[in-house]
């Protein structure tokens, strides 16, 4: 926070992890120049606002971090900087460690990043600047070989997905068949590979479609249905660890789909807690409705999150338009706050303004709890 108001005073605290990295690396540069240069007073607010001679650098700098990337190096020496044409030694510009070290040749540098996600954010910004064709030659090389690494929602972040060939790339990840048996068929094609799991691919794309922050994006995800000849698509994340910024990104690209038949979304033993579910929710609740959309039902499950979680699941059914259904699994039976659960789901379903049809509780409640259900209905 103390960098941001050093840097912009008035705007905006970033909602998107583009944004907080922008920030960043504005700021590391602006430290750079005041202690090491002559433009101290130069005002920045995008990176092309950089003198020459630091823009010039601090593009060698991001063609460094794209080399890195692609060839999966964290560590720089000579031979790297003179692939990319780089006069030794390198003006790091305060993104990088040098490491002065002694070898048989005399004395030589070695580079580091601050830390791989700064590295992975210059690499997005090195891509975002080429032309169409070869960012399009990028992304789908990522896409193939560093599926999870965080260049493509950065490079999502940068450019909006205003290329449409990029666009598309990405979009392939969505025909990739959801249910269970693929995925199963998946993980034993390569056992050894957590890119194989299709449900992670499709959360990388949510990653990238929630940085880019382009609405009109979310229509083109087409999910296919569960099974042939279903009125509803099945999309599980069941078994994943989310973190909070996967439940914004899930939240923000379902209330934008404009859903047109029902998408039952599968959370079950996510791990989310109450900060991934309310999260969720809130993105959820800002949806808007497209002409008689049939909605979306939501599946919960053990650990996903406690009786907090669920008062702000009841509090945010009344304002989740598109929130057709919850559907708990396994849950409220281990939760010593069963009761207050109870209250606040019961609550919640019977408001007047509630659009959500049905609340399903599946294998949930024990007998001691069905006499407060009773008394709350």
């Amino acid at each position: 926070l103390y960098l941001l108001q050093l840097q912009t005073p008035c705007s905006k605290l970033p909602s998107t992890q583009t944004g907080l990295f922008n920030a960043l690396v504005l700021n590391l540069l602006l430290r750079h120049m005041q202690l090491r240069t002559t433009h101290g007073l130069v005002e920045i607010i995008e990176f092309e606002d950089m003198p020459e001679s630091v823009l010039k650098r601090f593009k060698s700098v991001c063609a460094l971090a794209f080399h890195g990337v692609i060839n999966s190096k964290t560590q720089f020496v000579l031979k790297d900087l003179k692939a990319l044409s780089i006069d030794p030694p390198l003006d790091t510009l305060g993104l990088l460690q040098a490491r002065r070290q002694l070898t048989e040749c005399g004395p030589q540098h070695s580079y580091t990043f601050l830390h791989y996600a700064v590295q992975e954010f210059l690499a997005a910004y090195h891509i975002s600047k080429l032309t169409s064709e070869d960012q399009s030659k990028q992304v789908s090389q990522i896409l193939h070989n560093k599926p999870l690494s965080l260049v493509l929602p950065f490079y999502a972040g940068l450019t909006k997905l205003s290329n449409s060939s990029a666009c598309n790339i990405l979009m392939e990840i969505s025909k990739i068949h959801l249910g269970q048996d693929a995925v199963i068929a998946r993980l034993m094609q390569n056992p050894g590979s957590e890119s194989s799991d299709s449900r992670k691919l499709l959360l990388a794309l949510m990653n990238c479609i929630y940085e880019s922050q382009n609405k009109d994006v979310c229509k083109l995800v087409n999910f296919l249905p569960s099974d042939l000849g279903c009125s509803s698509s099945h999309v599980t994340f069941s078994g994943l660890t989310l973190d909070p910024m996967d439940c914004v990104s899930l939240g923000y690209f379902f209330a934008n789909k404009q859903l047109d038949k029902v998408c039952e979304l599968e959370l079950a033993d996510s791990y989310a807690g109450d900060i991934g579910i309310a999260i969720f929710m809130k993105e959820l609740s800002q949806g808007c409705m497209s002409e008689g959309p049939m909605g979306i039902v939501v599946g919960l499950g053990g650990g996903d999150c406690s009786h907090r979680g669920v008062k702000c699941i009841s509090e945010t059914m009344s304002q989740t338009p598109i929130l057709q259904g919850l559907h708990f699994a396994n849950w409220i039976l281990y939760d010593v706050d069963a009761a207050a659960s109870l209250k606040y789901l019961i609550e919640g379903l019977c408001r007047s303004s509630a659009r959500s049809k049905q609340i399903v509780l599946q294998l949930c409640v024990s007998y001691k709890h069905t006499y407060h259900l009773i008394l709350l209905i």
